[in-house]
């Protein structure tokens, strides 16, 4: 008997160790990718990307650019941008734009502390943007756990 509450104590043990291990490898640590300066604005895309946030823009808009700040990301990593328009109470997908990092930044290496980003859809010749509320949703596509973030901007 008393064997027995020595081996449910030892295996009790075993498996607190290893869920711990399980939790603590599944977390991202210093390295794990960040996003910073989240931009919009409706200008072309330029290396330097937005130098201001919108979040209005106007029918005759040339662009919808976005930009941010990428610390701690891989070359084989890849941003993901999508655009939403609000169609009656939800939102439809109207583009989209998939990137590696290292299409970006030609030289990423993975040691960079950060790079920017600055990407964007243009308006078609003769055509204008539909009045509406849009969305814009980017996502980077890392070793660990998937970056996400989401910002909202209107055309008047």
């Amino acid at each position: 008997m008393i064997s027995q509450i020595k081996s449910l104590k030892i295996s009790s043990i075993l498996l607190l160790f290893c869920l711990s291990l399980f939790v603590t490898s599944c977390t991202c640590d210093e390295d794990c990718a960040e996003f910073s300066n989240f931009r919009l604005c409706a200008s072309a895309p330029v290396k330097d990307g937005c130098t201001s946030n919108s979040n209005v823009f106007s029918q005759s808009a040339d662009w919808f650019t976005v930009s941010v700040e990428i610390t701690h990301g891989e070359p084989d990593d890849r941003l993901s941008l999508k655009y939403f328009v609000n169609n009656g109470g939800s939102f439809s997908e109207f583009a989209s734009q998939v990137i590696a990092l290292k299409d970006i930044d030609e030289n990423l290496d993975g040691s960079e502390r950060k790079i920017r980003a600055s990407t964007g859809i243009s308006r078609k010749a003769g055509a204008m943007w539909p009045v509406g509320d849009y969305k814009v949703e980017i996502e980077l596509t890392q070793e660990n756990i998937p970056l996400n973030a989401t910002q909202n901007f209107s055309v008047q």
